[in-house]
């Protein structure tokens, strides 16, 4: 995917493997991410990500994804390493989308 001003969407499929090319300038610390989920199991997913201290809000959604989440951090590879081997490992997730974000106002 290519990247659309300061900001570069990642996305992972558990059929495929994480693909992911990100260049953040040096104040991103936010990350919005969105998760389908087996069926059921949103709210005790949702449970288990708001316990991660680095994700500030968990909402569930209607449409093609489940779940979505606020990720602040320090660094943009805090967030990295959070979504890739702390998210992603946990059961029932099917699949994320990443967007790191700089905010405007």
């Amino acid at each position: 995917m290519e990247s659309i001003c300061v900001w570069r969407i990642c996305s992972y499929d558990f059929d495929d493997r994480f693909k992911c090319s990100i260049r953040l300038d040096e104040n991103m610390t936010t990350a919005f991410f969105i998760a389908k989920v087996n069926v059921g199991e949103e709210q005790e997913i949702g449970e288990e990500l708001a316990s991660f201290g680095e994700v500030s809000e968990v909402y569930t959604t209607t449409g093609e994804y489940d779940l979505l989440a606020k990720v602040e951090t320090k660094k943009p590879d805090a967030a990295i390493s959070l979504m890739t081997k702390k998210i992603r490992s946990i059961e029932g997730i099917t699949g994320t989308r990443t967007f790191f974000a700089k905010k405007i106002k």
